[in-house]
């Protein structure tokens, strides 16, 4: 009996089927986190397996057609790409803080620079200034922690001497930058091209750092935290021109290249021939069957390659106004004294693909290119 006379009544209900246990179970924390994690990796390898099947290495892919409003550009870049465990991860790459556009948030970037204007110095803080517009910034922070278990943070070069955070893209011009680094590092082989690419070049990466230090350095708006990208066609034709139209046969690095292009398991112990040098189009093709996570770095996509989207850029820097943009970087820094090496002076020779583009991509080949790299067209906002 209840204390106002009336019986307590316990009504039982039915126990909860298959789909409704596992409904319930889907609100346990640890699940939850599983579950997204799951269906992100389902939607990803259903979306690639279709890509894979029945197509031959000269075919052109024939792009699908998206409904604009499925998802946001950068929502397909964690689905292409990412693949976090992290529910905040997929809101803030939803969303991103229009720099060029909303004065608010603007304002509210420059207020934050303006604070710490007695460490940046005038000069400097005029350049971070200018380079507002071309800040690309998450509306909301992504949990440092889970952001460092993925391949991006192995990539980040921080420099706490130059209060730097700057991620290297293949094909833009990322050796001189490197070189540049190691230099103002105080490396005394900084012009050692072959050392600044390789895993003893002493540059220190994100994931190296404790969780704690890496987000305060990420956080702290006296570190330039900053990447430059480079338009896709251009990209994926200096890439292949680079690494398999001009390259000998003889060299090593061709086999290499070849066998993550089209498998290991095609190649062998065989002799490479020039009967394996891929056309254009064989490359294209070979790309587009690869998820994200097996690109080559040369031809993978430069939103997944450097977490753009996540990681907080004061500066998206362009490759088509390098000249500029590369003064920009160096007076952000406070080495405006500083000039940026020409590809001619530091010995690597350019392919100018930008002069090649009519000559090897055909309508077809644009197309299938405009799918493999739609994060990249889409968050970056090079024009279709």
């Amino acid at each position: 009996m209840s204390g106002d006379g009336m019986r307590a009544v316990t009504v039982r209900r039915p126990a909860p089927g298959l789909v409704g246990r596992i409904w319930r179970g889907l609100g346990h924390p640890v699940v939850s986190l599983a579950s997204v994690f799951c269906a992100l990796y389902c939607v990803v390898g259903v979306y690639y397996a279709e890509r894979r099947e029945g197509r031959g290495f000269e075919e052109a892919p024939q792009p699908r057609a998206r409904r604009k409003n499925d998802l946001g550009a950068a929502a397909l870049v964690a689905l292409d790409g990412w693949m976090y465990a992290n529910e905040s991860t997929l809101q803030s790459l939803s969303v991103m803080r229009d720099m060029r556009n909303d004065a608010v948030a603007r304002d509210e970037y420059i207020a934050q620079l303006r604070a710490v204007k007695d460490e940046l110095g005038a000069s400097r803080l005029a350049a971070r200034e200018e380079m507002v517009p071309s800040a690309l910034i998450p509306e909301n922070s992504v949990d440092v922690e889970v952001m460092m278990q993925h391949s991006f943070a192995k990539r980040l070069i921080v420099s706490q001497r130059l209060r730097a955070v700057y991620c290297p893209i293949p094909k833009v011009a990322s050796t001189n930058f490197k070189r540049l680094i190691r230099k103002f590092e105080g490396f005394s082989d900084h012009q050692n091209l072959t050392r600044a690419h390789s895993s003893d070049s002493g540059l220190v990466r994100l994931s190296e750092l404790a969780p704690e230090l890496a987000r305060q350095i990420l956080e702290d708006r006296t570190y330039l935290k900053f990447v430059v990208v480079r338009e896709p066609y251009s990209r994926a034709l200096s890439c292949y021109l680079n690494k398999f139209h001009t390259r000998q046969i003889s060299d090593p690095e061709f086999r290499r290249f070849l066998g993550q292009l089209v498998g290991w398991k095609y190649i062998g112990d065989a002799e490479v021939t020039e009967a394996d040098r891929p056309t254009f189009a064989r490359f294209v093709n070979a790309i587009w069957k690869q998820l994200p996570a097996q690109m080559n770095e040369h031809w993978a996509i430069q939103s997944v390659l450097c977490g753009i989207g996540v990681i907080p850029y004061d500066f998206v820097g362009r490759f088509e106004e390098l000249p500029e943009h590369a003064l920009l970087i160096l007076r952000a820094l406070g080495k405006s004294a500083e000039s940026f090496p020409s590809p001619s002076e530091i010995g690597f020779l350019s392919t100018e693909a930008n002069t090649q583009l009519d000559a090897f991509y055909t309508p077809a080949l644009r197309s299938s290119v405009r799918e493999i790299y739609h994060a990249d067209f889409n968050l970056l906002e090079y024009a279709i």
